[in-house]
């Protein structure tokens, strides 16, 4: 047993070693007039990489040196990379088609030469293991993102019955919403490359993809926070906003031209934001309103990282494409429970205020039933000679169960003015409803003066 013991941490000690070892022989060279080939490459003039090269839209054709690399595997884990070669020694190693990402394998410790054409940004993570380590952490990450996928799936269908069963439109929004990450998720993490798809078609659907998912997110929150409640422009802004994302889109569909894609993801995220800041605002009116702040904080932050900042040669996290999982996983979670959480405050909202219409329904339907009563027995029980022409006016029409506004739009006056003659017959009356006015007996004679 101890041996056995023994073994496993040498092996794992040697393991730390090689990894260590990895990312100090990993040199970088920028080919900026693209004068060189795998003959002559071996004489340009390489710098230490001693981090994951992160240029930003200064991109280009990059040369990577790796060296002491003997059966290993070796991965650039970003699908906007495609256009790769690999060199050791004479030969030209084979990409593999059966990977998420461009992937190789070397065979003895010659130095290696990769170069990468990099047409988007300059972003070139490294993912350099034993084969056997890497073949072994590639069935983690897969069976890690297939429980993701299926959760996602779950929260899309469940949301998605939930509209079709409540007919809220809030259900169906952010079931897309849900649908639209979890897209993007699925072209970072190379599927689209495994489905055998083209460079070109992936492009144009990651950027329709994410601009779906930016409008959906904007509806969902426009739905969600009830912005319709607080006399807020937003909306008006977001449809003008939307009109120009969609506009942007379909000038990159059109032209291929990276700067487009660019501003195009920073406006969907400038839109998300934008009702995430807006949520901020409104954060003390209800629960659910602090529900969608702390369960949108973590996606959006780690998104705009993972996704944006990278095209400006920014990064403030570290952070991959689980990390980012995680954080959805954490905001499903929290807005699938908000979103029927905050349904149930309105159904109770809605209840309360259904009472009190049939409250006041049935209170009319007495009124008109006593006025039919009153005029079948000829009688016109709403004139008292202590009250001015225009109180009896207003007397008769209370009696036949009008509104305010109805008695200001029969007798041609303001409300205010209705108001003012009510408030004046009510204390001449001694009374202090509309119901009451059905218990006075005709003529009225009450509180005379002498």
């Amino acid at each position: 047993m101890f041996l056995k013991l023994l073994n496993k941490y040498l092996c794992l000690g040697v393991l730390f070693i090689t990894l260590n070892g990895i990312s100090q022989n990993v040199f970088i060279h920028h080919d900026v007039n693209k004068a060189h080939t795998h003959k002559t490459i071996t004489s340009a003039n390489f710098t230490p990489l001693t981090s994951t090269l992160n240029n930003g839209l200064n991109n280009g054709l990059y040369w990577l040196k790796i060296n002491n690399l003997n059966d290993h595997t070796v991965q650039i884990p970003n699908a906007h990379i495609t256009e790769v070669k690999a060199y050791q020694g004479t030969s030209l190693l084979e990409i593999s088609d059966h990977e998420k990402f461009v992937t190789f394998r070397t065979y003895n410790t010659s130095p290696v030469y990769v170069r990468v054409d990099t047409d988007k940004e300059a972003f070139i993570p490294l993912n350099i293991k034993p084969t056997t380590l890497f073949n072994y952490e590639e069935k983690k990450t897969n069976i890690f993102n297939g429980i993701y996928y299926g959760f996602a799936l779950v929260v899309a269908i469940t949301n998605l019955l939930y509209f079709l069963n409540f007919k809220d439109t809030t259900f169906l929004y952010y079931a897309l919403f849900v649908i639209t990450i979890t897209i993007s998720f699925i072209y970072s993490d190379g599927m689209f490359r495994l489905l055998g798809m083209s460079k070109e078609i992936s492009d144009i659907l990651l950027a329709v993809d994410h601009t779906l998912a930016a409008i959906f997110g904007a509806l969902f929150a426009t739905n969600y926070l009830q912005i319709q409640n607080y006399k807020s422009k937003l909306a008006i802004f977001t449809f003008g906003y939307t009109m120009l994302l969609i506009t942007i889109l379909l000038s990159y569909i059109g032209s291929s031209n990276f700067y487009l894609f660019v501003i195009l993801e920073s406006m969907a995220f400038a839109l998300v934001s934008i009702y995430w800041v807006k949520g901020v605002l409104l954060f003390k009116q209800n629960m659910f309103i602090k529900l969608f702040v702390i369960a949108y904080v973590f996606i959006l932050l780690l998104g705009i990282d993972f996704y944006l900042l990278k095209l400006y040669a920014v990064s403030f996290i570290n952070i991959n494409a689980s990390h980012v999982k995680i954080a959805g996983y954490i905001e499903m979670l929290l807005l699938s429970y908000a979103v029927i959480y905050r349904m149930k405050i309105l159904q109770l909202e809605n209840d309360t205020m259904r009472n009190s219409l049939n409250e006041y329904t049935k209170e009319l339907e007495l009124l008109s039933l006593e006025l039919k009563q009153q005029k079948t027995e000829n009688k016109k029980p709403f004139e008292d000679p202590l009250l001015s022409f225009r109180e009896n006016e207003i007397l008769q029409l209370i009696g036949e169960g009008k509104s305010n506004k109805e008695i200001a739009e029969t007798l041609h006056i303001s409300i205010n003015t209705v108001k003012y003659h009510i408030k004046n017959l009510y204390e001449k009356l001694g009374i202090n409803s509309r119901k009451e006015v059905l218990t006075l007996t005709t003529p009225i004679k009450k509180h005379v003066n002498p």
